[in-house]
């Protein structure tokens, strides 16, 4: 607030005045004007220092008057400033939120993601296992089909070499699942119930022996009847005749190693024995080609190593 300076200054003029008029009645009038003067130069002084003083308390004023206007906007700013800072401790305390959820969730995901490489590490092992079975597999199948290509090696050269006799019709020829048999007329080798071997039938066998002899494949004679006359004859008789046309092959040359003989009766027949004709049919003799199995078999059963890690 502005100080009252007039108040304080006609205090001042008027009391020097009232001084000269108290002693107008006793002094000269020179020296009245002294006194006068006196006083006057003092009261222009004091107006002097009033008026150096109200422009200084002018300049107080609006210095103060600035001071208050700053403070204010200090004050207002300092509002905003903090308003401020409590918007941004607000949005620091959601941002921490959200950061440690996120955290939270980096570390599910990254637990996820190691249950899951664990996961793909145990498929790529078992597809490691898979891709050595299928690898042992494919070797078993390519020693396999070797094998049935030996097969097929062997079968097509005894074709070649009997097809002579096959034109002849001194034999057949037949694959029997999977099994090479060479069946020679039961017409021409036995008489009805007879197990004696006919000279035409013995001629066949001897011309059949000169070609197996010299392939070093063993042979199985197999004799086989109908179903007339009762098991132990039908026994009996497909035996008896299965030995003679053994021991025509074995007078012919055959190496005794490379064969034998079996009697089967009539429990491997090759049609039904409801006619004169299919009857005709069961009555057989035949010679199976029994592969060496420790040749074809070997390569299939050797050690492949373990199936799965240890």
């Amino acid at each position: 607030m502005r100080p009252n300076v007039s108040g304080r200054l006609g205090f001042w003029v008027a009391l020097p005045l009232a001084i000269g008029m108290l002693v107008t009645g006793c002094v000269s009038t020179g020296e009245h004007n002294r006194v006068k003067k006196a006083l006057d130069d003092q009261v222009a002084k004091l107006r002097g220092d009033l008026e150096e003083k109200t422009t200084k308390c002018d300049k107080l004023a609006a210095d103060y008057k600035q001071c208050a206007e700053r403070r204010a906007a200090l004050e207002a700013g300092l509002g905003e400033t903090q308003d401020k800072l409590s918007k941004t401790s607000i949005r620091a305390k959601t941002e921490a939120s959200k950061a440690e959820a996120l955290a939270g969730k980096a570390a599910q995901l990254d637990e996820a993601l190691r249950a899951k490489e664990a996961e793909l590490n145990k498929k790529a092992d078992e597809l490691a296992l898979k891709a050595d079975e299928l690898r042992r597999s494919g070797d078993r199948v390519k020693m396999l089909q070797e094998q049935v290509d030996r097969l097929r090696a062997i079968f097509s050269d005894l074709q070649q070499k009997l097809a002579e006799l096959v034109r002849s019709g001194k034999l057949t020829v037949r694959m029997v699942k999977g099994s090479f048999v060479v069946q020679l007329p039961e017409r021409i080798l036995f008489a009805s119930g007879s197990a004696v071997v006919k000279s035409e039938g013995r001629a066949a066998i001897e011309s059949l022996t000169d070609v197996l002899r010299t392939m070093k494949h063993r042979w199985q004679v197999a004799g086989h009847t109908d179903d007339v006359g009762g098991a132990a004859l039908n026994w009996q008789l497909s035996t008896r005749r299965a030995l003679a046309v053994l021991q025509v092959m074995l007078k012919a040359g055959m190496p005794p190693a490379q064969v034998s003989a079996a009697g089967f009766g009539e429990y491997q027949p090759v049609a039904p024995n409801d006619s004169a004709e299919n009857k005709s049919l069961n009555r057989r003799t035949e010679l199976l080609l029994i592969p060496n199995l420790e040749e074809l078999l070997a390569p299939v059963t050797a050690p492949t190593g373990p199936t799965q890690p240890s």
